[in-house]
């Protein structure tokens, strides 16, 4: 059964500090906990991890000093949690906000975390502010994906048509070694796009075992890194055809008319006197025996316009079996909740 409609309903929430949240069960009790990161008076980073007792109520635990002392002395932009070392306990990934970006590692011990200093990265060329995580290769050990955007101006940002940058941060790809500490192969591997890249949408679209990669780029194309068998190729023409730069901000994936194919909807911003951000909602579609192709359906499903959005999720909030999309606009804008019928 595909789409039948869209209804929007819009809101509004209060002003709150910027906040980088990861959900995870750091003591594996079954319950999700919290983990904030945000900056502090200062302007550095600081955490406050918020154990979840039971569902009832959240309290906040203590961190070692060793650790809150390195969010603090980097500072952080980015940040994931996940099992590195296939231990059963989710590990936390802590990316610098620096020119060059640098990931630095804490194992997880049965609720208590400690820094691997020998498996912390060095990443020159980029930013690292969006923290994706996939197994690339297959080998069944958790690798980062680390997207990049870029401190500088684009000078060609002002061209409707000619705006297009790669001097951007670069993107990079950390493969696991063997749950021992990570090594950058994103140049090897086809995935170091420098398009600034706000986030990256992550699935196996073509159902070959694999993941690719989708690219939300401000000032780029969006991308579509196809992988085979751990190499990625960039297939943008071929399955996504010609289309115009969006300014895109945010990528969401996921199956939004259940027919067992996952499709990608991009959330794109406005720029005054420049393209409009209206958002893409790429429908996964076969297009022949053991091929693909994306179409997009935004328009058609008026899903395109939902203001300047620098972020959308899906997720089914009325519980009909069809993924919905919340999409968020910019500071002092209306929200957008779009129901799928």
């Amino acid at each position: 059964m595909g789409i039948t409609g869209f209804k929007r309903a819009r809101f509004r929430i209060s002003p709150i500090p910027p906040a980088n949240p990861i959900v995870f069960d750091f003591n594996n009790d079954g319950w999700e906990d919290i983990l904030l990161l945000y900056d502090g008076p200062d302007g550095k980073s600081t955490l406050k991890l918020l154990k979840n007792v039971k569902g009832r109520y959240f309290r906040k635990m203590e961190l070692s000093s060793e650790m809150m002392r390195s969010v603090r002395d980097i500072p952080v932009i980015g940040a994931g949690a996940a099992d590195f070392d296939n231990d059963g306990w989710d590990d936390l990934v802590f990316i610098s906000r620096t020119p060059n970006a640098r990931a630095r590692f804490y194992t997880n011990h049965k609720g208590q975390f400690r820094r691997q200093k020998t498996w912390s990265t060095e990443l020159e060329g980029g930013d690292g502010r969006g923290v994706h995580f996939l197994d690339f290769d297959n080998d069944g050990f958790v690798d980062i994906y680390l997207t990049s955007y870029s401190a500088g101006k684009n000078e060609d940002s002002k061209l409707e048509l000619s705006f297009l940058s790669t001097s951007g941060g670069k993107n990079f790809l950390l493969r696991n070694k063997g749950g021992h500490g990570f090594v950058e192969v994103g140049r090897e591997s086809g995935a170091d796009n420098t398009e600034h890249t706000w986030a990256a949408g992550i699935s196996d679209f073509d159902g070959n075992g694999f993941p690719d990669i989708f690219l939300a780029n401000e000032f780029g194309l969006d991308r579509l890194l196809m992988n085979r068998s751990g190499k990625f190729f960039d297939a943008t023409k071929n399955l996504l055809g010609p289309r115009r730069a969006k300014f895109s901000a945010s990528a969401e994936t996921g199956d939004i008319n259940n027919d067992g194919r996952t499709d990608i909807y991009a959330s794109n911003q406005q720029k005054k006197g420049l393209l409009r951000g209206l958002n893409s909602f790429w429908e996964n579609t076969p297009a022949g025996p053991g091929e693909i192709r994306f179409t997009d359906k935004a328009a058609d499903y008026g899903i395109d316009q939902c203001g300047s959005n620098w972020g959308s999720k899906f997720v089914d909030i009325d519980r009909n079996g069809f993924l919905d999309i919340v999409a968020v606009n910019a500071p002092h804008r209306d929200r957008n909740l779009v129901a799928n019928s």
